[in-house]
């Protein structure tokens, strides 16, 4: 666009021009201007001193135009004083060529504000580029600390409502409309964002579970697996990167109910079998702790008859004509049976004692076992060390 009130000067630029760019001449910088802001030019040579509307006014009207903010403009004046060039600066001009000018210095500098100008039109893609990737990054790596919280609330689930209600409370924050069926031990459980599933909806997911591991229907998408059926009813189709995300996300979620439900075997065995020890244990203790209570009886009756038949025999010796021999001879033998019962009772103290190390051992055993959960408890809430912020 060349924008001269001179006629004379705008005819030599014409042609000096012509063999390179398609000129559109205007007289007037008000006209100038009303068309540069409907077709936007590649370039403008703008005169400064014009009637009505001066060249440094017309630059400033379309570097405020959305349209004609990044065209370069450059102005042709006979005025190059500096305070003059400093005006067109400020005017926002991309140079400033004073009359009478160099032909192939205006063409060159004219290529030269082309070309930068597609330079920077790249440079700025680029940057768009670059920042559309940084904020999908970031909107990944928020997907993905809602998965792994996730991840961390089912660990202790045994409970397949629970589950359900996990699972459909994580979608829930992508804002997505969900349905889901979990198959566990010959059993099986519908629920929807709005709670239970309507027979429809159950019917679907049923037959759903027979298709194929990912179905696209309009704006319903289905995610089937063994034991879990996943369907979002309000997938965004109108936005192949967020939905592409989305259902990243989703198919994290819908995997890690179906290898937690597989776990549960397991889990449920073990928890089992670790009820059974407990029980053991504590059928152990309390075995234990009988027979001590009964072996404490036997000693002291043992002791008591020992002692009785001492006294009985030391008032019999009294009715009976024995010997000074044998009358010693019988009271050696009672005071070695008294000796031997002593022994033996220090031994029964030693076993006794052993009893309740043993006993001691197995309750502090038994209190070190953590007690399981109840079913659907769910872990403590993360440390805000963990949780995944951005900037």
């Amino acid at each position: 666009m060349l924008v001269d009130d001179d006629g004379f000067s705008a005819v030599h630029l014409e042609g000096l021009l012509a063999d390179l760019f398609e000129v559109e001449y205007f007289s007037n910088a008000r006209e100038a201007l009303e068309s540069a802001l409907k077709a936007p030019p590649d370039i403008v040579l703008m005169d400064v001193e014009m009637p009505e509307m001066d060249g440094f006014a017309a630059c400033r009207e379309l570097r405020n135009a959305p349209a004609t903010r990044d065209v370069p403009i450059v102005f042709l004046s006979a005025h190059g004083e500096a305070e003059n060039r400093l005006a067109g600066y400020e005017a926002g001009g991309d140079d400033y060529v004073s009359k009478p000018f160099n032909p192939g210095e205006l063409r060159r500098k004219i290529e030269l504000l082309l070309r930068n100008r597609e330079k920077n039109r790249e440079l700025a893609a680029h940057a768009q580029a670059a920042a559309n990737a940084a904020m999908a990054a970031m909107a990944s790596a928020g997907d993905v600390g809602t998965v792994l919280n996730f991840l961390r609330g089912i660990v202790a689930l045994t409970d397949l409502e629970q589950v359900a209600v996990a699972a459909l409370d994580t979608l829930r924050r992508y804002e997505l409309d969900a349905a889901i069926q979990l198959r566990y031990g010959g059993t099986a459980i519908s629920r929807s964002s709005q709670g239970l599933c309507s027979p429809l909806e159950e019917n679907i997911l049923g037959t759903m579970a027979t298709c194929a591991r990912i179905v696209d229907l309009g704006s319903r998408s289905a995610f089937n697996y063994e034991r879990v059926s996943l369907i979002i009813n309000n997938m965004p189709r109108s936005d192949p990167e967020y939905y592409g995300r989305l259902k990243d996300s989703v198919i994290m979620i819908a995997e890690a109910v179906e290898i937690h439900l597989r776990s549960l075997d397991l889990v449920l065995a073990a928890r089992q079998q670790g009820e059974s020890l407990t029980r053991a244990v504590r059928h152990g203790i309390q075995a234990v702790q009988d027979m001590r209570h009964r072996q404490d009886k036997l000693n002291r009756r043992g002791l008591g008859i020992v002692t009785e038949l001492a006294n009985r025999m030391e008032d019999a010796f009294l009715s009976l004509v024995l010997t000074e021999r044998q009358e010693a001879h019988m009271e050696g033998l009672m005071q070695q049976a008294l000796s031997e019962a002593q022994s033996l009772e220090a031994e029964e103290q030693a076993v006794d004692q052993l009893g309740r190390s043993l006993l001691a051992a197995l309750e502090e055993s038994l209190n070190t076992v953590p007690k399981p959960k109840e079913a659907g408890e769910l872990p403590p809430p993360p440390d805000e060390a963990v949780r995944i912020e951005l900037f």
